[in-house]
């Protein structure tokens, strides 16, 4: 518009007697030329051209041309000499530069963020620059030379037309150049909730993973625990399997030794016979020295005979006491029938049976107290209670030694309660563990197959099932002591 309002401007006022049709060619020569001269220059800032010459050459080129071809139409209008020599030889000059400028054409960009800069403040500044050509092209129109009223309108359109124009592009700019800003500033919002989503998120994902290794230590705790409750509850199961093997077997035995006793009757009976016997026939053949020798050595032999038959006696009654001793602990154990029972007694027969379980170690069980202590209560569940306190003496007392004694001891408490102390000598228990020995699934021993239940099953028979109470003291380098008081008489369930 700005090149059309110049030619319209130069080529008016000298017009003449030239028609509309060769005035628009005299006009549409530069302006196409400087059109494209000027359009390639306003490309410039957009495209980030860099200093590849072709393209500025190019740009020249058009330039120069299209100021040629208004001179040369001015001189025309004007009536000058068709023969220009200097305007023909710059048209050549510059067909010959753009020609080369073509032949090497290529566009490139600028390098760095300083050429970056220039070609946004060449861009922005650039409507200013084309407002400013139009006013002081106008003012130039109307000052220096006298033009027709046509060529005033025209340059004054155009000028109105690019001032218009180019206040729209500023305004596009402002407009894009504010848009830009919220974009950034909406870019930068997102980076910070993204910074802090990611933060976030860290906190979330290691908070989710804590969570995870806390819930998968709980449960491999508690798989544990539930492979040690099952394990304690095989044992029980074998328990109780083993006291019905051996009240099997004492029965079995107790038979046997019924038929012994049976015999040993028999025995008995025939001894005295031959006694009698042995009697008259040393009373009827008189007093000779033979005969007298042969009833010394008879009376020896029967004599012999009356004491190894009253030993038999006493061995087949013990073993039988032994047996009918065994029978009642399995059936004890088995079961948790209430009787009346002498808590020595079942004391002795528990530590015989421990006895031979541990005949291999070194180890000397003892027992003492006082005879006669009757009480009412289970002695199924406190002989698993002894037979617990007794094995966990070997196991944790004497893990290290190889000789050692426990001393079980039996005595009244008062007029309705009795005790029963369990006293090793050996390793003792640590005093940060001691508060702890009857929680559940507690262990020093865990990696040799110890549960942690033993103790808790105890205190919950004795507190439960018996109604009495247990304490378990370790004094330093002194052994550990348990402790079990029952009543002589045990709670009776309620219905």
């Amino acid at each position: 518009i700005a090149v059309v309002a110049l030619a319209f401007a130069v080529h008016l006022p000298g017009r003449g007697s030239a028609t509309p049709a060769a005035l628009a060619v005299a006009i549409a020569f530069p302006a196409l030329t400087l059109a494209a001269g000027c359009a390639g220059l306003m490309l410039a800032a957009p495209l980030r051209i860099g200093r590849g010459w072709p393209v500025w050459t190019l740009t020249a080129a058009l330039a120069a041309q299209g100021g040629l071809w208004m001179e040369w139409n001015a001189m025309r209008l004007a009536g000058a000499p068709a023969g220009g020599g200097g305007v023909e030889a710059a048209f050549a000059a510059c067909a010959l530069l753009g020609g080369l400028a073509v032949s090497s054409w290529r566009v490139d960009g600028g390098n760095g963020s300083r050429h970056d800069r220039l070609c946004d403040g060449a861009a922005r500044v650039l409507p200013l620059i084309v407002v400013v050509g139009a006013g002081f092209a106008a003012t130039m129109q109307r000052s220096l030379a006298p033009s027709s009223l046509a060529a005033q309108l025209a340059c004054d359109a155009a000028t109105a037309l690019v001032v218009a124009l180019a206040a729209i592009r500023q305004a596009m700019l402002v407009r894009d150049r504010d848009q830009l800003a919220d974009a950034r500033h909406r870019l930068r919002d997102r980076e910070d909730e993204l910074g802090e989503l990611n933060q976030h998120l860290e906190q979330r994902v290691s908070d989710r993973t804590r969570e995870a290794e806390l819930r998968n230590a709980e449960l491999s705790v508690a798989m544990q625990q539930l492979s040690m409750a099952q394990r304690e509850l095989m044992r029980s199961e074998k328990l109780a399997g083993l006291g019905a093997l051996v009240a099997g077997v004492a029965e079995e035995m107790s038979v046997a030794l019924g038929n012994a006793t049976m015999v040993m009757s028999t025995l008995e009976g025939q001894l005295d016979a031959l006694g009698r016997l042995h009697s008259r026939a040393v009373g009827g053949n008189g007093q000779g020295p033979a005969a007298q020798r042969r009833g010394d050595g008879a009376t020896g032999h029967v004599q012999g005979l009356d004491r190894s038959h009253k030993q038999l006696a006493q061995w087949i009654a013990q073993t039988q006491r032994v047996v009918d001793g065994f029978r009642q602990l399995a059936a004890d154990q088995s079961s948790n029938q209430r009787r009346h029972f002498d808590l020595l007694a079942m004391v002795r027969e528990l530590v015989e049976l421990t006895r031979l379980s541990h005949r291999r170690d070194p180890i000397e069980l003892i027992v003492t107290g006082e005879a006669d202590l009757m009480l009412d209560s289970y002695p199924g569940p406190l002989g698993q209670v002894l037979g617990q306190l007794l094995e966990n003496a070997v196991m944790h007392g004497f893990a290290n030694r190889r000789e050692g004694t426990i001393d079980i001891r039996v005595w009244p408490s008062g007029r309705d309660a009795a005790r029963i102390t369990v006293h090793d000598d050996g390793a003792g228990i640590p005093a940060a563990d001691l508060p702890h020995v009857f929680a559940p699934f507690f262990t020093t021993r865990l990696a040799e197959g110890g549960s942690g239940l033993g103790l808790t099953v105890c205190r919950n028979m004795v507190n439960s099932v018996l109604g009495g109470r247990i304490e378990v003291t370790s004094p330093s380098r002194a052994g550990t002591t348990v402790t079990v008081t029952l009543p002589r008489a045990a709670p009776r369930p309620s219905a």
